[in-house]
């Protein structure tokens, strides 16, 4: 699956890092030693690499390996411990600053693409460049119009420059974001696309990467940071791999895989998986979801059975969210069926959910999760006042033990009933969350990134709360894109990739290595590589 070896010269094949070239040499960014920490825990260990003009570099690591550290110090986000930059041969003094990082040609689109909904297209297009007119110059409406013509044409996005961003569908709202990053770049930038590709289908993926070779053959240098590894393997001269921190690979594109590329990244080969292995649970499912559409959903089937922990993962813009909001009552759902105990169901809200035993924890705590003015107390009962109510009225002293009893239970810090939710650490207030949830007895518990920026002390709590309900026959649909808490909490896997069931994975004897390969292979766009490949490399 790899691309053919470029005519630009290359570094030699090697599992250890690659020198970079020397001031005056043709690389386009070097990066020596570079380090940053974060208190005691090193996120960067002395980088040390260079990109080529021309090439396109394909930046991997697992969550958590770095990339997005090293991203945001190049953009003058984060200030290094040390290390040194050039570009284009020339230093470039750490630590930066935004302006100086874009003044020196370094351009950034990052997964939460920084559209302004509220604008236009054509005004989206038109805000970097207008950051650097005079304050009192005019804005030219007529060059704007044209800079907008020529790059939606450029990379075909099919939206009138008049139409405002809110109401463009998510792809189009990712090629505009890409169009905008490649209309602000002089002759020869390095661009870095953090995951382009994840909310668009095939054919923008095809579209997007011609574009791409296309300004490489240019003299930019592009880095692209991805999980989806058959496009990298598509589209990428060079691969570099970090892992904790470390770059553990700097090699040409040339004879790799994606169990290659694996490997890398996590530091074994992955062994064989059966990747259609169907439920070994006994017995009929309490949930089945058949032939599921939404926004991102395209015809999802799953089974969960009474006591079964179900893992629902998969990349940036899989649909696993959109999954558990359907299932949860808060979205309705494009076409298909959510079935409970064989039966469809139609929800209309989540309280509809919540009457046929599906109780959710949504992943935005503070806008879904907890209600940040009112206190623990009142939080916790919220859900069902009934058991704490008297004839006419809540009882105060019912609803006080009844609070008492769950921040025990759930060892939700500080103990105090009556203090403010919104002063509680963001572990705290899942715990709060989740207590709620738990509450209301469920027969099916969705969980939607429980354990998302949360402390470790925090995520085994609520690890020891799951293993507990599925003991107790609860069934648990745990949609996350945390590889560590699917290994530890899971039976089962489901894997998405844009939509659609790529692979079920059985977790009994199942490693993370395989549980990754699984996702990673899995995500691909067939029309990637015939688009990309008709160009050719600088």
């Amino acid at each position: 699956m790899s691309r053919a070896p470029s005519a630009a010269p290359s570094a030699a094949p090697s599992d250890a890092p690659t020198a970079p070239a020397g001031a005056g040499s043709a690389a386009a960014l070097e990066v020596r030693g570079l380090s940053k920490s974060f208190g005691a825990n090193r996120v960067l260990r002395d980088l040390t690499f260079a990109l080529r003009p021309g090439a396109v570099t394909a930046l991997l690591g697992e969550n958590g390996s770095g990339k997005s550290t090293l991203v945001k110090v190049l953009a003058g986000v984060h200030a290094p411990d040390g290390g040194e930059l050039a570009v284009h041969g020339e230093p470039l003094a750490l630590p930066l600053t935004p302006d100086r990082a874009r003044a020196a040609g370094l351009r950034f689109l990052h997964q939460d693409l920084g559209l302004v909904e509220e604008l236009t297209v054509a005004d989206n297009l038109a805000l970097t460049l207008r950051e650097r007119r005079p304050a009192l110059a005019p804005v030219n409406r007529r060059a704007e119009a044209a800079r907008a013509a020529e790059l939606l044409d450029a990379f075909a996005v099919a939206a009138p420059a008049g139409a405002h961003v809110a109401d463009l569908p998510a792809s189009q709202r990712g090629m505009l974001a890409v169009a905008r990053v490649f209309g602000d770049v002089g002759a020869t930038p390095v661009v870095f696309l953090d995951e382009p590709t994840a909310a668009l289908a095939a054919d923008d993926v095809a579209r997007l990467y011609t574009a791409v070779r296309r300004i490489a053959e240019r003299g930019a240098s592009v880095v692209l940071i991805s999980h989806r590894l058959e496009e990298v393997l598509e589209v990428a001269d060079q691969i570099l791999v970090l892992r904790d921190g470390r770059l553990v690979a700097d090699r040409p594109n040339q004879g790799l895989t994606v169990a290659r590329l694996v490997e890398d990244m996590t530091g074994r080969p992955p062994a064989p998986v059966d990747t259609a292995a169907p439920s070994p649970a006994a017995g009929e499912p309490v949930l089945a979801v058949r032939g599921l559409r939404g926004a991102r959903l395209h015809g999802v089937d799953l089974e969960l059975h009474p006591g079964e922990v179900l893992g629902v993962t998969g990349l940036v813009g899989c649909g696993r969210s959109e999954l558990a909001r359907i299932v949860g009552g808060s979205q309705r759902p494009a076409g298909g069926a959510v079935e409970v105990d064989g039966r469809p169901r139609t929800f209309r809200s989540a309280a509809d959910a919540i009457a046929a035993g599906i109780v959710s924890v949504p992943q935005n705590r503070h806008l879904q999760g907890v209600i940040l003015d009112l206190t623990v107390r009142e939080n916790l009962t919220l859900g069902d006042l009934r058991p704490v109510s008297g004839r006419w009225a809540v009882s105060g002293a019912r609803e006080r033990a009844e609070a008492r009893r769950l921040i025990e239970e759930f060892d939700i810090r500080p103990g105090d009933p009556e203090a403010d939710v919104r002063s509680l650490s963001g572990g705290n207030q899942q715990k709060v969350a989740l207590a709620r949830a738990v509450r209301l007895a469920p027969r099916v518990l969705v969980l939607d990134e429980p354990s998302q920026g949360i402390d470790i002390g925090a995520r085994e709590g609520i690890a020891r709360v799951v293993r507990r309900l599925s003991e107790d026959g609860v069934a648990v649909l745990l949609a996350t894109s945390d590889l560590d808490e699917l290994m530890d909490l899971a039976d089962r896997v489901v894997v998405l990739d844009r939509g659609r069931v790529t692979a079920t994975v059985p977790m009994a004897g199942t490693g993370r290595a395989e549980l990754f390969h699984a996702i990673t292979a899995s995500a691909g766009a067939p029309a990637a590589g015939s688009a990309a490949q008709k160009g050719t490399a600088a």
